[in-house]
């Protein structure tokens, strides 16, 4: 699965919009179009829907999802947040678009003494939020639209909108954010605030997942995430790879196929060094993970405790132990290092002396064998985190 980041994705949209040639208008309208589609397979036409849109493109997709919800039947209260009376074209666009249904009320703000301000309506309303705002009642049964904030956020939400936020929050309704939760940033969302992060349970994005969706703390405030197509061309990003990818189920296809003439000899030979005293199954788990991959021949390197537990669990691994206080000798570790194609070290090894000097042989080891493969992992990376000369 391709992850761009979010300058990343703005190139490949443009690149569509020139080259396929594409409006950014009609762009948004089939993104539009893949959102409702979603919510007409989930919920039935009598849900009462909220909208909450905001001045930039993500308010842009909301008013033609709210206007393709209304031609699908459903009764949608519809609120445009346009505090400094400034648009993007294309949100612009589908205001005016908006406006165009037959029966759709429409306000220019909400005011003060307006203080029944919920469910049921007799038809759909759109008001647009130039100055205060009284929030409609959301209820158990209520479905929201998140369509504040998108992927370009660069800053924490805050005043009114960080308000707008809490109050989703703190409702029972069930929300659907647009290519991100509002406040949620594209990329990094460690020094982010997140009680003004919608917490959604449902994220419709673009073309490709966002990174902010999948690291913490951004994974938390996602909810289910779909993808949708809308035709972003595969010219757009051919050139560039991806600086980050993420495994998808179709991607182990990659595993080689077993030749009928081969035997275990054929497929590489795999040094795990992993576990320790009580923590033997990482151990297990690597070398199953490991088999199951295609490795031909698995050799553990563990400590003496964890023999009978490795050959009950994996009996096809060749199996190499140490005393947990004593390093393997100088010529064994090198001889099973010398045997092995490819070197695992780390999978619940633990952070004792004994650990850190196996590591430090290690790293000592790779400097002269840039051909072997190297995975270091868990306790491994703990321990150099924690011991810089390593």
């Amino acid at each position: 699965m391709k992850i761009f980041f979010t300058n990343e994705t703005k190139k490949l949209d443009r690149f569509t919009i020139e080259n396929e040639p594409i409006k950014s208008i009609d762009l948004m309208e089939r993104a539009a179009s893949s959102v409702t589609f979603e919510i007409i397979s989930r919920w039935k036409r009598n849900t009462p829907v909220v909208v909450f849109a905001g001045p930039g493109n993500n308010g842009g997709d909301a008013l033609a999802v709210s206007r393709m919800l209304i031609e699908e039947g459903y009764t949608l209260d519809i609120y445009l947040f346009n505090p400094l009376q400034k648009l993007s074209q294309d949100c612009l666009k589908n205001r005016d678009r908006l406006q165009t249904i037959e029966g759709l009320k429409f306000s220019k703000s909400v005011k003060p003494s307006d203080s029944t301000n919920t469910f049921p309506h007799n038809g759909s309303h759109f008001t647009e939020i130039t100055n205060e705002f009284i929030p409609p009642t959301l209820t158990k049964g209520t479905l929201v639209i998140d369509g504040l904030f998108g992927s370009g956020l660069s800053k924490p939400l805050s005043g009114g909108f960080g308000s707008v936020v809490q109050y989703i929050n703190s409702s029972d309704a069930t929300v659907v954010s647009i290519d991100l939760p509002s406040g949620l940033f594209g990329e990094n969302n460690t020094e982010n605030i997140p009680r003004n992060i919608v917490q959604a349970d449902l994220t419709i994005t673009f073309a490709f997942e966002k990174l902010g969706s999948i690291l913490w703390p951004g994974n938390e405030y996602a909810g289910r995430i779909i993808v949708c197509d809308i035709g972003i061309t595969k010219e757009s990003w051919l050139g560039e790879p991806p600086a980050v990818m993420a495994l998808e189920e179709k991607d182990f296809s990659i595993l080689p196929k077993r030749k009928s003439h081969s035997n275990k000899g054929s497929y590489g030979k795999l040094l795990l060094i992993a576990g320790s005293v009580n923590m033997a199954g990482a151990a297990v788990l690597s070398a199953k993970a490991a088999y199951a991959t295609g490795c031909g021949l698995v050799r553990v390197l563990t400590p003496g405790e964890n023999r009978t537990i490795l050959q009950c669990s994996v009996p096809e691994a060749v199996l190499t132990t140490y005393d947990k206080t004593l390093v393997p000798e100088e010529p064994v570790l090198r001889e099973i290092l010398d045997w092995s194609d490819a070197i695992v070290i780390g999978p619940g090894l633990g952070k004792e002396k004994t650990s850190a000097q196996i590591l430090n042989f290690v790293l000592e080891y790779g400097t002269s064998h840039e051909n072997k493969a190297f995975l270091f992992d868990a306790d491994a990376l703990n321990l150099v985190a924690e011991q810089k000369n390593l």
